[in-house]
C-alpha cells in the first residue's frame, strides 16, 4: 500500500485492515508459514514531517532449533516513526547513528510504500533461537531420532572420527 503523504497534510490518514505476506520474502529458514496479519495505523502531519504509528499481529509457524518439530506462535509489534521528505544530509564516510536517528526515515519523494515497514516489522519478530519447550532434549546425534518422544539407545559416548588426531595427541601430551 502507498500513501501520498501531501494529501495527508490535510487529513490523517488511517488503515485497519489484514494482508497475507508469501513466507518466501523473509528468507527465513526457520519460519514455515505466517498467518493472517492484522496491520492497522495512522499517518497524521506533525510539522515539518509526519509522524507513523502502527501495530501488527499475526501467528508465525516456526521450527525448534533443537528437534526440528513445528510449532505456532503469536507475534505482535508498535511502530512509530517520524517521516520526513527530504535527503538526509549524509556524505561518503562512515556515521555514528544516535539514539534519536532510530525513529525517523527520510524519503526522497512524497509517497511512502508501507509495505518495506510490514516486512521489516515481520523480521524483527522472528525469534533468533526458538524451541518448542524450555527443556526441549532435541535429536539424537546417532540415529536422528527425537529424544523428547523417546529416549534411543545409541552410543553418545562415541567419539566422531574426525577428532581422532586430537585425542591422540592429547594421550601423547598427556604424562
Amino acid at each position: 500500500m502507498q500513501v501520498q503523504l501531501e494529501q495527508v497534510r490535510q487529513k490523517t490518514f488511517r488503515w485497519d485492515g489484514f494482508q497475507h505476506i508469501p513466507v518466501e520474502r523473509l528468507e527465513r529458514s526457520e519460519v514455515l508459514g505466517l498467518g493472517e496479519i492484522a496491520w492497522r495505523g495512522e499517518i497524521r502531519h506533525a510539522a515539518p514531517g509526519f509522524h507513523l504509528k502502527a501495530s501488527v499481529a499475526y501467528e508465525q509457524t516456526l521450527q525448534c532449533i533443537r528437534c526440528l518439530q513445528r510449532m505456532t506462535r503469536q507475534a505482535a509489534s508498535e511502530l512509530e516513526l517520524m517521516i520526513f521528505i527530504e535527503q538526509a544530509e549524509a556524505g561518503p564516510g562512515e556515521y555514528e547513528l544516535e539514539a534519536s536517528d532510530l525513529g525517523v526515515l527520510y524519503l526522497e519523494t512524497d509517497i511512502l510504500d508501507l509495505e518495506p515497514l510490514l516486512l521489516e516489522q515481520l523480521q524483527l519478530n522472528v525469534p533468533m533461537r526458538e524451541t518448542c519447550r524450555e527443556d526441549c532434549k532435541g535429536l539424537c546425534p546417532v540415529c536422528g531420532g527425537d529424544r523428547n518422544v523417546e529416549d534411543c539407545e545409541c552410543n553418545r559416548g562415541a567419539v566422531d572420527p574426525r577428532w581422532s588426531g586430537l585425542s591422540d595427541l592429547k594421550d601423547r601430551l598427556d604424562p
